[in-house]
């Protein structure tokens, strides 16, 4: 089993989303912003969502961007 790169919970018009890569301060990757964006289609394709609540897991929330696996 993986370890998902972000997790979403929806609850009383609530979605959260929270960056779930606090080994590397919750760094931004190409794979970790597709998770992301795909976080926030889910959440807006839900009717009922009126906020969505960012946060992180581990001490950073994101530590910036850097190369992807590909170098760009």
């Amino acid at each position: 089993m993986t370890t998902p790169l972000v997790i979403l919970r929806q609850e009383d018009g609530v979605a959260e989303i929270r960056f779930n890569r606090p080994d590397t301060l919750n760094a931004l990757s190409l794979d970790l912003a597709k998770a992301f964006a795909d976080a926030v289609d889910r959440a807006i394709a839900t009717a009922s969502t009126r906020a969505i609540l960012l946060g992180a897991e581990g001490r950073g929330f994101v530590a910036g961007g850097g190369p992807d696996r590909y170098g760009r």
